[in-house]
């Protein structure tokens, strides 16, 4: 079987938004979706299987002994992945279209394979306090609320990988390994909802 050039992991605790999510994923990226099935809802459980595996995604049920905001699940579907480029996305957001095609373009632009930092556009919503979209990132910098982790795509080399505590974290330690070397793109590649 060929490797794919991208995998996208969705952590889920099952939110009707999921297929939008699946849908804006072009057929030939692998996905795959975990499941955070602490104090699981055994009928969101069923529903996600069911969502993700018409939708032709690798679909795995994850009890990480706490909610986490899906780190855990997305180490879990990191240490998974086939593809030769990692990405992580909500099971809310959506990508735009094209959106691969430009991810494409900048890595064929690359003479040695190393991390990107893409924008996406955060809708508004009240829990982040942002009553307007926000782009992020707008600093070439990687610090907490100034990037978010579905911005980041990343080759899977699993010896040049940060740890999954949280996104600025793994983005941190992933793009020390790589030297400090990151693309920062500023083509808008998603929304984050």
């Amino acid at each position: 079987m060929t490797r794919p050039l991208f995998t996208v992991v969705i952590p889920t605790i099952g939110r009707p938004t999921l297929p939008r999510t699946l849908a804006s994923i072009p057929a030939d990226v692998e996905v795959i979706v975990v499941f955070d099935s602490h104090e699981p809802d055994i009928d969101a459980s069923w529903r996600v299987a069911n969502e993700a595996v018409a939708s032709g995604a690798i679909y795995y049920n994850l009890d990480a002994g706490r909610h986490d905001t899906g780190s855990p699940q997305i180490a879990y579907g990191f240490a998974q992945a086939r593809g030769q480029w990692l990405l992580n996305f909500g099971d809310d957001d959506v990508y735009e279209p094209g959106a691969f095609d430009l991810i494409r373009a900048a890595i064929a632009e690359q003479t040695t394979p190393h991390p990107l930092m893409f924008k996406v556009e955060l809708h508004p919503n009240g829990q982040r306090g942002n009553r307007r979209p926000v782009t992020l990132w707008q600093d070439r910098e990687i610090r907490r609320y100034g990037v978010t982790g579905q911005s980041f795509v990343c080759p899977n080399d699993p010896e040049r990988l940060g740890r999954w505590v949280d996104d600025v974290t793994f983005m941190r330690e992933t793009v020390s390994l790589y030297g400090g070397r990151v693309d920062w793109r500023e083509e808008l590649i998603g929304r984050c909802y």
